[in-house]
C-alpha cells in the first residue's frame, strides 16, 4: 500500500484521531474477552492466518469508567456489557449491523457511519483500537464479534469487506475549516466559487488533474498531484470517502465539501 503520510492524518476520521468514543493513545486498552463465538451473515466467508489487513465496524456501548465517557452516559460498566450482549442477541437473530450501530453506538463518528471504523494493516492498528485488534482478525468477513471490553466501552466487532480506491484531490481551504492556519483569509463562499473553477478545469477535455492539483491544491497531497494513493474505505472524511467509492476509474467528482474545505476528487483505480 502506498504510504500517504502527513495529508491523511489530517483528512481522515480515523479511530485513532479525534472522535468521542476513543480513548487518549498514551491510554492502554483493556483486555479483550476470551475468543468469542460470533454472530454470522449469510455471506461470511472465513478468514485465513494470512491476513494482514481488515475492515473494521464497531458498536460501542459506554459506561461511566470508560476514557473518555460520552456526556450524558450514567450506566455501569456491567450495565453496558449487559446492554452490548443484548444487541449481540439481536444481530445474531438477524438484524441489521449498520442500523443499530447507527440507533445505538456510543461511538458519534463511527456511529453516524453505520459503524464504519476504517480499514487498516494488522502491523499498523490503531493503538486506541487495540483491543478489538485480535478478536477481529479471528472473524471471517460478515462475522460479529460477541462484546469485547475496551478502554471507551463494551464493544461489538464486524469485519467487513475491505474496499479500496486509488484517489487523488484538490483541496480549497477557508477562514474556519479544519486545519486552515491564519494565512487562509478568504470565507467559504469564495472557496466554494474557487472549488467549482477548479473543477471546470480539471473536468475539460485534455485536463491533467495531477498538474492542477500541484499548482492550486492547499494541503500536502500538492507535491504528488494530489495523489492519497490506494486507500481502504473509511479512511478518509465522510464526504470525500462516500464521493470517492461512489466515482468510477478515471471519474471526477463534483465539488465536495468536509470539515476541512471543498475538495475535487479524481479516483484513479
Amino acid at each position: 500500500m502506498r504510504r500517504i503520510g502527513a495529508l491523511v492524518v489530517m483528512l481522515s476520521l480515523l479511530a485513532g484521531c479525534g472522535s468521542s468514543e476513543e480513548a487518549s493513545e498514551s491510554q492502554p486498552a483493556a483486555p479483550a474477552v476470551e475468543s468469542p463465538p460470533s454472530a454470522q451473515d449469510d455471506e461470511a466467508t472465513v478468514s485465513t492466518a494470512d491476513d494482514e489487513e481488515a475492515c473494521a465496524q464497531i458498536l460501542i456501548i459506554s459506561h461511566d469508567e470508560a476514557t473518555p465517557k460520552p456526556e450524558g452516559v450514567d450506566r455501569t460498566e456491567l450495565q453496558a456489557r449487559e446492554r452490548a450482549e443484548a444487541l449481540w442477541t439481536r444481530l445474531e437473530a438477524g438484524e441489521s449491523f449498520e442500523e443499530l450501530a447507527r440507533a445505538e453506538s456510543d461511538g458519534a463518528s463511527t456511529g453516524a457511519r453505520g459503524g464504519l471504523m476504517g480499514t487498516y494493516a494488522r502491523g499498523e492498528w490503531p493503538q486506541v483500537h487495540e483491543a478489538i485488534r485480535d478478536p477481529l482478525f479471528v472473524l471471517g468477513v460478515g462475522q460479529v464479534s460477541r462484546p469485547v471490553r475496551a478502554a471507551y466501552g463494551w464493544t461489538l466487532v464486524k469485519r467487513c469487506l475491505v474496499e479500496k480506491a486509488h484517489v487523488r484531490h484538490l483541496l480549497v481551504r477557508y477562514a474556519g475549516a479544519r486545519n486552515a492556519d491564519e494565512s487562509v483569509t478568504r470565507d467559504r463562499t469564495e472557496a466554494d466559487r474557487l472549488a467549482h473553477e477548479y473543477h471546470e478545469r480539471a473536468t475539460a477535455e485534455g485536463a491533467d488533474f495531477q498538474a492542477i492539483a500541484r499548482e492550486v491544491s492547499e494541503d500536502g497531497s500538492a507535491e504528488q498531484g494530489g495523489d492519497l494513493g490506494s486507500l481502504g474505505r473509511g479512511l478518509l472524511a465522510q464526504p470525500v470517502d462516500d464521493a470517492a467509492f461512489a466515482l468510477e476509474p478515471g471519474q471526477i467528482s463534483d465539488v465536495v465539501e468536509s470539515p476541512f474545505g471543498f475538495h475535487v476528487i479524481q479516483r484513479v483505480e
